[in-house]
């Protein structure tokens, strides 16, 4: 679905294999971006997507919860509970209950 030239972020985990057309993507130069919230360059990469709006993280980030409810959002993460895609956890003061998405 990504015009020529266009970015990919993944940014979540397949629970199984993926096929892909490579010579699609090399054919097309579409770049692909693994992101998994660690390193300067990914997350620059996934910031400039969202900064010029061709990333919604909104539609991915599910849950969020406090620090002190670590046990909580570890489970929702490993078992996907109410199809946590990506799960928060903060240290700031939240003004939302325990487990509700930010807006």
């Amino acid at each position: 679905m990504a015009n020529r030239g266009g970015k990919i972020c993944l940014a979540a985990f397949s629970h199984d294999p993926v096929t892909t057309d490579l010579a699609h993507l090399v054919k097309n130069n579409i770049y692909v971006y693994g992101i998994r919230g660690e390193g300067r360059s990914a997350t620059r990469h996934a910031m400039a997507l969202m900064a010029e709006k061709r990333f919604d993280a909104t539609k991915i980030h599910t849950q969020t919860f406090a620090l002190a409810d670590l046990p909580t959002p570890l489970r929702y993460a490993r078992d996907r509970v109410e199809d946590a895609i990506k799960v928060v956890v903060t240290t700031r003061q939240m003004n939302m209950p325990s487990g509700v998405a930010a807006e």
